[in-house]
């Protein structure tokens, strides 16, 4: 009797094992297939509208903040080896990456009304362009046909500055590079009638349409390997291509902030990416030392850097906030000249101990890129350089259609800084180009 007793309490505690078990199979599936952990309310989007990313399903909102999460995957590479076998020279750390694989398209919201307006700001010293600049400027009319086009010259630059920003003037004229002014135009520009910056060898490869929809502004990062090798920092602003709804209060933000940083000595400083740099930080009151603490999830399918999720002043999709995204979609592409090798040769020191191997390693320093590594700036942030050997070992790794699946543009640094190809005595006036452009007199 009591071992019949044991027999069928056993039989029913495994039938409600299995029960739980299976709904909890159940509902972790659910959760899969949809990818939405949470649905807030905040003022902007209007009526029934519908967020995209293609790929599984897609959910119905009226809601503006919308918090989506991405169960990793793995690619295969083009060597045929999956991920999941060794994607990342230091396999033993949490997430080991800057930011997640990206698997799932920009997101979007179905018929609605672009956020940022279809124009694009483009500028050269004057109305004839180098001939190396007429096939990525014929990438974005091919793409592009029916936005606006925008092209500034230093002498319309100057007079659209002096009738809408006449205070501005004195730090305008008192530049000593144009790049300074080429820098602290696109800014102006972009706070007067919104739209798209990019430089003249921006290469684009999709339209950009399905990205001006859901976000008020939009500012790239560089690439993580260029943050890291380059300047030893977790990450980094571009300025090569940017974009933003009109009367933005970042770009604002960054018209003001100009005169202060007018007599830095590094033209990065007085108007390039570590002006925007600093200047992002200090609209989203981000403490440089947060950017150095790495969320254990991607959220929104991976849209956001693991390091800038949730610690913007605004919450994502507020008209106010300012989205950087992940690389993958609009830069995605590593520098002229930067030093893949010697990069990859310095990780493998690393990885197997031998990068500083010395009596008085305080005093040992290695290559890196176009700057060096010692011993003691390692010794305080490793994890830093172990997540930017991850970054160019799994870009290395990538396919082509891995490496462009969802990109929108790239930036074709040679065009510019390939020297003995870049013919500045070659010239095509923007007109025969662009019929339509638009310059501002």
């Amino acid at each position: 009797m009591r071992i019949w007793r044991f027999r069928k309490s056993g039989c029913v505690f495994f039938v409600i094992s299995f029960v739980v078990v299976f709904e909890l199979m159940a509902i972790i599936q659910r959760i899969e297939d949809t990818d939405v952990e949470n649905v807030k309310s905040v003022k902007g989007i209007k009526g029934e509208n519908k967020l995209v990313f293609t790929g599984r399903k897609t959910a119905n909102i009226s809601a503006q903040n919308v918090h989506f999460t991405a169960k990793p995957k793995h690619f295969g590479s083009n060597n045929n080896t999956s991920y999941t076998n060794n994607p990342q020279l230091f396999p033993n750390m949490t997430f080991p990456f800057y930011e997640a694989e990206m698997y799932e398209d920009f997101p979007t919201l179905e018929n609605a009304e672009p956020k940022i307006p279809h124009i694009l700001h483009q500028t050269y010293k004057s109305e004839f362009i180098p001939l190396n600049y007429i096939p990525t400027i014929k990438s974005f009319l091919q793409h592009h046909p029916n936005w606006t086009y925008y092209f500034w010259t230093e002498e319309s630059a100057r007079k659209m500055i002096e009738q809408k920003f006449a205070y501005f003037l004195p730090v305008w004229d008192g530049y000593k590079d144009p790049m300074n002014r080429a820098d602290a135009l696109r800014y102006f520009v972009l706070y007067e009638y919104g739209g798209v910056y990019t430089d003249c060898d921006v290469n684009f490869l999709r339209p950009l349409d399905r990205a001006t929809k859901l976000f008020s502004a939009i500012l790239p990062p560089e690439p993580f390997e260029h943050s890291v090798f380059r300047l030893k920092m977790p990450f980094l602003t571009n300025n090569a291509i940017i974009m933003s709804r009109p009367k933005h209060p970042f770009f604002k933000h960054l018209m003001d902030s100009l005169d202060s940083a007018k007599g830095e000595k590094w033209m990065l400083l007085v108007g390039g990416p570590l002006f925007v740099y600093n200047a992002f930080l200090k609209y989203n009151n981000i403490n440089e030392s947060a950017l150095s603490v790495f969320k254990d999830e991607p959220s929104v399918k991976g849209l956001v850097p693991y390091n800038l999720q949730d610690i913007s002043k605004y919450p994502m999709g507020h008209e106010d906030h300012v989205l950087v995204p992940n690389t993958h979609f609009f830069l995605n592409t590593v520098a002229y000249r930067f030093d893949k090798n010697g990069v990859m040769t310095l990780c493998r020191d690393i990885l197997n101990n031998k990068a500083f191997r010395t009596a008085r390693r305080s005093n040992v320093c290695r290559k890196s890129d176009f700057t060096k590594l010692c011993a003691d700036e390692y010794s305080k942030t490793p994890e830093l350089w172990k997540r930017g050997c991850n970054e160019i070992n799994r870009r290395i790794s990538r396919s082509k259609e891995e490496q462009f699946r969802f990109t929108f543009t790239e930036h074709l640094w040679s065009i510019s800084y390939d020297k003995p190809k870049f013919d500045v005595t070659k010239t095509v006036n923007i007109k025969d180009v662009v019929p339509k452009a638009i310059i501002f007199n």
